[in-house]
């Protein structure tokens, strides 16, 4: 199926190092700021259980 063909892309002649798009160091250094809690974030979540968020399963 679809994630046997993802184990074993044909990267033939592709370079190690290789990207579409020429950017370097492109992400925000990580900074602690003021955030919601664990409660708050499931709050709105459809369905929740143990304290994580139940999502449906994606890949069979």
């Amino acid at each position: 199926g679809y994630i046997e063909k993802l184990k074993q892309p044909d990267v033939a002649g592709v370079e190690p190092t290789a990207h579409a798009v020429p950017l370097i160091n492109v992400t925000r250094p990580d900074a602690v700021g003021v955030s919601l809690s664990q409660e708050e974030a499931l709050r709105n979540a459809p369905a929740s259980a143990s304290g994580l968020f139940i999502v449906p399963k994606i890949v069979e």
